[in-house]
């Protein structure tokens, strides 16, 4: 199911004029839901609201397909959801000898993503008050923040071991500080990297850091970097 409002831009391929026919109970609707069967970089901004991923499957060990995932891909999940701008919702589905499954009758959770998405949640809440945007999202995946002050880079499930100091330009000039945090977004640790990065113009696209810094990761997967603003 996905439902969406009805003044999308002009230009959308999602608009109503742009589409053959659309349910009229679609109409009205002031956010968008879309099924597991939805693409993960469908862009927000093409649909004018955030968009609502309410079941990307759940962590358990069930035999249907939708049931059974890990908790690193049930994580791995949300932070891309997020960094795409948009929002997910968490279910669990472990069989339990009492026949209480907490995907239909609620009770304990008894997987490993719940604390992880906690984490998450803290992240989220120490960020901007007013959310984050995908930044540069035609050209560069896994980038979200306010530009000019706040980034979240997200790896997935590359094993990185470098990233290169380099930020969309927007709202950036050169000799701007910030600091950068290394964040294990399975065993919930965020590690300060020492020093201050200062910007310079690189292309007509992105700045850099003025001495090429580049900050070194563990090669593991599910890592991801805060990179804010020094006031």
């Amino acid at each position: 199911m996905w439902v969406v409002r009805q003044n999308y831009p002009k230009d959308s391929p999602h608009s109503p004029q742009n589409q053959e026919s659309r349910p009229s109970d679609e109409q009205n609707c002031s956010d968008c839901r879309r099924s597991q069967h939805a693409i993960w970089h469908e862009p927000k901004n093409g649909y004018g609201k955030p968009i609502a991923f309410d079941e990307v499957k759940y962590e358990g060990n069930l035999p249907n397909q939708w049931s059974n995932l890990s908790a690193e891909e049930m994580v791995l999940r949300f932070w891309q959801w997020l960094v795409a701008g948009n929002y997910v919702g968490h279910g669990e589905t472990y069989l339990d000898p009492h026949d209480i499954i907490w995907w239909a009758k609620g009770g304990v959770l008894h997987g490993q993503s719940p604390a992880r998405l906690a984490f998450l949640r803290k992240i989220m809440e120490e960020g901007p008050a007013d959310g984050i945007e995908p930044i540069y999202q035609w050209q560069v995946s896994g980038i979200a923040g306010k530009v000019g002050q706040y980034y979240l880079v997200y790896f997935g499930r590359e094993p990185v071991r470098e990233w290169k100091f380099e930020l969309y330009k927007a709202e950036l000039n050169d000799g701007l500080a910030f600091q950068v945090e290394v964040i294990d977004t399975w065993n919930m640790t965020v590690t300060p990297v020492e020093g201050v990065f200062v910007t310079k113009k690189k292309d007509n696209y992105v700045f850099e850091d003025r001495d090429h810094r580049v900050v070194a990761l563990p090669g593991r997967p599910y890592m991801a970097l805060r990179v804010q603003r020094v006031k």
